[in-house]
C-alpha cells in the first residue's frame, strides 16, 4: 500500500500560544526541535536511522490501478454485483475545507471544546498616565468621558490633578498598542473655563477568522477610568454615556451626568445636580439635592439641603432629608424614612410608605397604595389615591382631626376617634387635641387607620 503525506488524513498541529511584545499572548503554533534533519514525532524513534529504498513489488497492469481510478468517465464496479467497488476511494478535499467542515459540525453539536489557554492569555494592555494643572481663576471645571470611569475627588493644593489610566483589550500585541495610541486625553482652557476630554476613536476594523469563529469571538474593546482631584470653588460638571461616577467629598457645585452608568456621590458639599437614564444613583449630600431618572433606582441616604427626586420607573428611597422634599415617580415605589420639613410624593402606580415626616405630608397615587405614619411634628397631611388603599398608622400622643372620603372603598377607624360625622362614604372625627388636620380621598380604594406608629 502506497502511504501519502499532507493528505486530508494527517493531524493537524495542534494551537498553541506564545508571548509577544508587551505581554500579550498571539495564536500560533509551536513546532518541537528536528531529529536528524526531519520532523520530531513524524517517524518515532528511529527517526535518525538511514533510510533503506523501498522494494516496489511487482505489480500487474490491473493492480497498478487503483480501485477508485475511473476510466473512460466510467466508476470502477465490483464484477459480481456491478455495484460501486466497497475500496473505492472518496474524492479528494482540501485539507483546510475538511478541518472546517469537521468544526462546523462539531460546532453544531455542541461538542466542540475551546483550545487550551494559558492562565494569563486575556490580560488587557494598561497605560497610565498623569498631569497637574494650575487652577487660579477658574470657575468650571468640564470633564467629558464616554466610556470610562470618572472619580472626582478634592485636591490638597488647589491644582487639578488628573490620572488617565487607559485599559485595552485586543489581539494581537501590536493591535492593542494601536488601539491605545488612537485614545487621546485632551485637556484645554478658555477664559474661565477648563475642559477634559477623552477622545475613542470613531471606527475600528475587526477580521473574524474560522479559529475565532470556534474558539469565540473578543471584540477589541477600549476605556479610560479618570480621576480628578479638583479645589474648592469651581463648579464642576462631568459627564458620560456608559461609564459610572463617582464624587466623594467634594464641596464644590456637582453636576453628574450619565446615560447607562451608574452615579454615586458621597459627602458631597455643595448644590448637588444628578441626571441618569438607567443607571442607579446613590447621594449623600450636604447641600440641595436634584435628581432625574428615567429607569434607574435612586438611593438618598442624606441631603442636607432641599431635596428633589423624579423617575419614570426607578425606585426612590430617601433615609433622611434635612430639608424639604419632592418626589415624583410614574410606576416605580416610594420609600421615605425621614423628612424633617415636609414631603410632597406623586407617583401613577407605584407604591408610597412615609415615614418619619415632620411638617406638611402630601401623597398622591393614581393606582398605588399608600402607607404612612402620623406622628408629632406633622403639621398638616393630604392623602389621595384613585384605586389603590390608604392604610395610616398614629403615633402615641399624635392629635388630629379626621376628615376621610371615598366613593366605592371601605372606611375604618380602629383609634379612639371623637366621631363628628359618619355615612358610609365619609367619616369626619377627632383624636386627641385634634391639633393637625388630616384629609384622606380615594375613589375606590380603602382606608384604614390604626394605632401603633412610632
Amino acid at each position: 500500500m502506497v502511504h501519502r503525506r499532507g493528505g486530508p488524513g494527517r493531524p493537524a498541529a495542534s494551537p498553541s500560544s506564545f508571548r509577544g511584545p508587551g505581554g500579550v499572548r498571539h495564536a500560533g503554533r509551536i513546532r518541537g526541535p528536528r531529529a536528524g534533519g526531519g520532523r520530531a514525532g513524524a517517524r518515532g524513534a528511529g527517526a535518525g536511522a538511514p533510510r533503506r529504498a523501498p522494494q516496489a513489488p511487482v505489480r500487474s497492469a490491473a493492480q497498478l490501478r487503483a480501485p477508485g481510478d475511473r476510466r473512460g468517465g466510467h466508476r470502477r464496479m465490483h464484477p459480481m454485483t456491478r455495484s460501486p467497488s466497497p475500496h473505492a476511494r472518496p474524492p479528494r478535499v482540501a485539507a483546510g475545507v475538511a478541518a472546517a467542515l469537521a468544526a462546523a459540525a462539531a460546532l453544531a453539536a455542541g461538542t466542540l471544546a475551546a483550545p487550551a489557554r494559558a492562565r494569563d492569555a486575556d490580560e488587557p494592555l494598561r497605560e497610565a498616565s498623569r498631569a497637574a494643572v494650575d487652577a487660579t481663576g477658574l470657575r468650571r471645571i468640564e470633564i467629558l468621558n464616554a466610556r470610562g470611569v470618572v472619580e472626582v475627588r478634592p485636591s490638597a493644593d488647589g491644582r487639578i490633578h488628573v490620572t488617565a489610566l487607559k485599559t485595552v483589550r485586543a489581539r494581537p500585541a501590536s493591535k492593542a498598542r494601536d488601539l491605545a495610541r488612537e485614545v487621546g486625553v485632551e485637556t484645554r482652557r478658555a477664559g474661565d473655563a477648563w475642559r477634559l476630554e477623552v477622545r475613542y476613536p470613531q471606527r475600528q476594523s475587526i477580521h473574524i477568522g474560522w479559529r475565532e469563529l470556534i474558539s469565540g469571538v473578543e471584540l477589541p474593546n477600549v476605556t479610560v477610568r479618570l480621576t480628578v482631584e479638583v479645589p474648592a470653588g469651581p463648579e464642576v460638571r462631568v459627564r458620560t454615556v456608559s461609564g459610572s461616577l463617582v464624587a466623594d467629598a467634594v464641596v464644590n457645585r456637582l453636576a453628574l451626568e450619565s446615560t447607562s452608568g451608574d452615579i454615586a456621590a458621597e459627602g458631597v458639599g455643595g448644590r448637588l445636580d444628578v441626571s441618569s437614564v438607567s443607571g442607579d444613583v446613590t447621594v449623600d449630600a450636604v447641600g440641595p439635592v436634584a435628581v432625574r431618572t428615567v429607569s434607574g433606582d435612586v438611593e438618598v441616604r442624606r441631603a442636607g439641603g432641599a431635596a428633589r427626586v423624579s423617575t419614570t420607573s426607578g425606585e426612590v428611597d430617601v433615609r433622611a432629608a434635612a430639608d424639604s422634599l419632592e418626589i415624583a415617580s410614574v410606576s416605580g415605589d416610594v420609600r421615605v424614612e425621614r423628612a424633617d420639613r415636609g414631603l410632597a410624593a406623586r407617583t401613577t402606580s407605584g407604591e408610597v410608605i412615609a415615614r418619619g415626616v415632620r411638617g406638611d405630608l402630601d401623597l398622591s397615587t393614581s393606582s398605588g397604595d399608600v402607607r404612612a405614619t402620623l406622628g408629632r411634628g406633622l403639621a398638616a397631611a393630604d392623602i389621595s389615591s384613585g384605586s389603590g388603599d390608604l392604610e395610616l398608622r398614629v403615633a402615641p400622643g399624635f392629635g388630629a382631626t379626621f376628615d376621610l372620603r371615598t366613593s366605592n372603598g371601605a372606611l375604618e377607624a380602629a383609634v379612639p376617634l371623637d366621631v363628628q360625622s359618619v355615612t358610609r362614604r365619609r367619616l369626619s372625627g377627632r383624636l386627641g387635641d385634634g391639633a393637625t388636620p388630616v384629609r384622606l380621598r380615594t375613589s375606590s380604594g380603602d382606608i384604614q387607620i390604626t394605632s401603633g406608629g412610632s
